[in-house]
């Protein structure tokens, strides 16, 4: 820039270049359109793949095709600034929804039939499709596409989302997001704990009886719902206190295992994990609470009509316990155990 400026300080006589001279001097060099272009991406839900924004174009160049949703910057309007505009007045989308970062800039001199064009292309990440699309503007149509299964694109857009989904798939959001690629049950703990038996009674297993529904007033396992972030461990011990009042340090739980039929369970697919322990005694302080309208003992041989398949989740937890070494060392407790487990043979309960 300084040799420039000393070349024309010589032609011109002058060491002083004013701002309106450098300008008409700047101002020489050709220079292309610039256009923002936005590559919008849902993040998948549940059984679903990632979903792109495109608008079907109203005009020439590649009219009825689709592209991306975009255009020319005004003069003097910020980058950012036009990427936002230009999503809302083809899409209908509030810019405020959308957090857009740039990617980058794409000039191949032959990418618009209309001359030379230089894209600025910016991408997001959105939570759902549920943004109020409506095409508008130079857009005929805009709708959500799968992200592996995109129609022919209009202009080098097919190059813009290949380098916006790569950019989008760097992204802290994107990696957190990753496991949404695939189904997920719902996720509880379940919680069979059973008393020694003392003197002529038997053992007794603890149950509650359920306030809400499915299932409202029947006879359950203590258990509910796993808590995001929660451990399993800590999700059982959570529960069993929560429904009986039983202070968990009085009870040592130990994981059974999952039980995971499609059927279970009446709200939808629910895969729970049952834990269970052996304690010496049914004096644990315990009082109903919570989801629980009532909390009791029953005779591990004679128990009432279960909820959900807690049938089947008492005889795998019963036959568990029978192999502890604190059932082998009461008498005949071990085979009471096993006794009780093989009166739960049969279907479950599915219904309410």
């Amino acid at each position: 820039m300084i040799d420039i400026l000393d070349r024309l300080a010589h032609v011109w006589g002058s060491s002083v270049i004013h701002s309106d001279d450098l300008f008409r001097l700047l101002t020489r060099y050709p220079r292309p359109a610039v256009t923002v272009d936005t590559v919008v991406v849902s993040r998948p839900s549940v059984g679903a793949p990632a979903q792109l924004l495109l608008i079907k174009r109203k005009n020439a160049p590649f009219k009825d095709c689709w592209a991306l949703p975009g255009g020319f910057v005004d003069e003097g309007e910020g980058l950012d600034t036009a990427a936002a505009r230009e999503l809302h007045e083809e899409t209908s989308v509030d810019p405020a929804t959308v957090s857009l970062t740039q990617v980058g800039a794409f000039g191949d001199p032959g990418r618009d039939p209309r001359g030379w064009t230089v894209t600025v292309a910016y991408a997001a990440l959105v939570p759902t499709t549920n943004l109020g699309v409506k095409a508008a503007d130079d857009a005929k149509d805009a709708r959500w596409f799968d992200v592996s299964s995109l129609p022919q694109l209009a202009f080098d857009h097919k190059l813009v989302v290949r380098s916006s989904l790569r950019h989008l798939a760097k992204q802290p959001a994107a990696a957190a997001l990753a496991r949404l690629r695939y189904a997920r049950p719902a996720l509880t703990v379940d919680t069979v704990v059973v008393a020694q038996p003392d003197g002529s009674e038997p053992a007794q297993l603890l149950l509650i009886k359920r306030k809400l529904p499915p299932f409202k007033d029947c006879w359950a396992l203590p258990g509910g719902f796993v808590d995001e972030g929660e451990g399993l461990d800590t999700a059982a011990a959570r529960e069993l206190q929560e429904e009986t009042s039983v202070e968990p340090s009085s009870v040592s739980l130990t994981q059974v295992g999952a039980f995971g039929d499609p059927g279970r369970d009446p709200r939808g697919w629910t895969v729970t994990v049952a834990y269970a322990a052996l304690v010496p005694t049914t004096d644990l302080g315990v009082k109903a609470a919570d989801d629980a309208k009532d909390a009791r003992w029953f005779d591990v041989s004679s128990l009432p009509q279960l909820a959900f398949d807690h049938k089947l989740v008492v005889r795998s937890s019963l036959r568990h316990l029978a192999k502890q070494p604190a059932a082998a060392a009461l008498a005949n407790l071990p085979e009471d155990l096993l006794r009780a487990a093989d009166k739960l043979e049969g279907p479950w309960q599915t219904q309410p």
